[in-house]
């Protein structure tokens, strides 16, 4: 690009190595920019900008801490020893952290920027984070002044030193103030509460230079730090590369791939278990999983049966879950009953399958994720973008639906059209004391469209067409 017959340069980006950060933002920070983190107290600011600090200087660079209105350095250091990411030996030789507490008081924010040129230069660094700026009240229009020519100030410190500065505040509350209009960026951290429970959200509200992942992020602060999980439904996706149904793989009941025509399950297919309790569901799960190999790996993510139990229910159709899963052919993630976060079963979810190149999945069940925070607002959207990487990944995947429980979630409304996501839709029930299995959906296929008798024995599942009634 051009201007004035001058060729101008793609701005650098800065990478921020904050775990979903630098996805959200399509490529991190750009370099010398000035960035505003806005949020209330307790959602997560000082941590977020320590630990940017330490990955950017793990990789060369050089940071200057720098607080106001802000706890102490001492108990500062304190609240992040438990931190992984904290490394003592990297202060004070290539972070420094000082006050301008008193230069605050003495000379406003004039005083600041003094002490600011001299640090950045004395300390060569290319990170600033001025933790606990204070926002002028919206009635003091000479201190918007100021703080608009503050911002203005530290945009010119920053290019000229390529520097980058994040400023951590609790803002005002109000939708636009004046100095936002002027910085590279804005970020909002946030604790939202849904009824009893409350999740953390990330947002993007400014960012220049670049499109950005839209709309609010969920985040968690550990002992690792935070971690961003970019919302599911509103990343870039991909076209899968091959066709789903390029080949057929067995369920693991050949009475099962006998309804389906040519026999066996799609691979790289998503296929809707569903049914109320007791009608075999997870066993047919299990079934599936039964043949895993080392070409084709396996998982089961379960929110309802422990390994123990799961292991018993295999033991009772003649299957040794618990000698596969020695072997590592397939692999159970129980997931503890609780306050979970969506994105980020999804994201793990989606991890472990890279990482152990995982061919079959199976999902026990839908209401687990259901019992999450935002999956009333988002969860058919989630799901559909959630079916997607799986399918562009390769895996055949079993998805097990209880009506009932959904409704009891007040989810009801998504499982009235979970059909239409999937590639099959297998359906259970209870006929008096026997079990039936019918095939409702195959997508691009011939199936078998009767009602099937469903047998559980030691011997494994069993199944028989219905006679015809009366």
């Amino acid at each position: 690009m051009q201007i004035a017959g001058k060729e101008l340069a793609p701005l650098a980006r800065f990478q921020t190595h904050v775990p979903g950060l630098d996805e959200v933002l399509e490529g991190g920070l750009f370099e010398s920019g000035v960035y505003i983190v806005q949020g209330s107290p307790g959602v997560g600011k000082t941590t977020l900008g320590n630990q940017i600090c330490f990955a950017h200087v793990r990789s060369g660079g050089r940071a200057l801490y720098l607080t106001l209105l802000a706890e102490s350095h001492a108990r500062m250091m304190q609240h992040m020893r438990a931190q992984t990411f904290f490394d003592p030996s990297a202060i004070p030789a290539r972070i420094y952290y000082i006050s301008a507490y008193r230069e605050l008081e003495s000379d406003g924010l004039k005083g600041i920027l003094a002490l600011l040129r001299g640090e950045l230069v004395r300390q060569h660094a290319s990170l600033l984070v001025i933790d606990g700026v204070l926002m002028p009240s919206d009635s003091d229009g000479a201190a918007e002044q100021r703080m608009k020519e503050f911002v203005h100030e530290l945009q010119s410190v920053a290019t000229i030193l390529g520097c980058n500065v994040l400023m951590l505040t609790s803002g005002r509350g109000r939708s636009f103030d004046p100095e936002q209009t002027m910085v590279d960026g804005i970020f909002l951290m946030e604790d939202r509460a849904y009824g009893m429970r409350e999740e953390r959200v990330f947002q993007v509200s400014k960012f220049r230079g670049s499109r950005t992942a839209r709309g609010r992020h969920s985040y968690c602060i550990t002992n690792h730090g935070v971690h961003i999980y970019p919302r599911l439904e509103g990343m870039p996706l991909e076209e899968p590369t091959e066709a789903a149904c390029v080949r057929f793989v067995t369920s693991g009941a050949p009475a099962l791939d006998a309804l389906f025509s040519p026999p066996g399950i799609g691979n790289a297919t998503c296929t809707l278990v569903q049914g109320p309790g007791g009608t075999g569901k997870t066993l047919l799960g299990l079934q599936f999983l039964s043949k895993c190999s080392p070409e084709e790996p396996g998982l089961m993510l379960c929110f309802n049966e422990p390994r123990v139990r799961l292991a018993e229910m295999a033991a009772s159709i003649g299957l040794d879950f618990a000698a596969m899963s020695e072997r590592g052919h397939a692999q159970v993630r129980w997931i503890c009953p609780g306050d979970q976060v969506l994105d980020q079963l999804g994201h793990e979810l989606l991890a472990e399958i890279d990482t152990g190149r995982v061919r079959r999945l199976v999902v026990d069940g839908i209401a687990g994720l259901a019992d999450t925070s935002m999956f009333h607002e988002r969860g058919y959207r989630f799901l559909s973008a959630l079916l997607h990487e799986l399918r562009c990944r390769g895996v055949t995947a079993y998805f097990v639906s209880d009506a009932d429980a959904l409704a009891a979630l007040g989810v009801a409304h998504v499982s009235d059209g979970l059909a239409v996501l999937f590639d099959n839709v297998i359906d259970m029930t209870l006929r008096g004391q026997a079990r039936a299995l019918h095939v409702l959906k195959a997508r691009g296929r011939q199936y078998a469209q009767a009602e099937q008798v469903l047998d559980i024995s030691p011997h494994g599942l069993r199944i028989e067409s219905t006679p015809p009634p009366g």
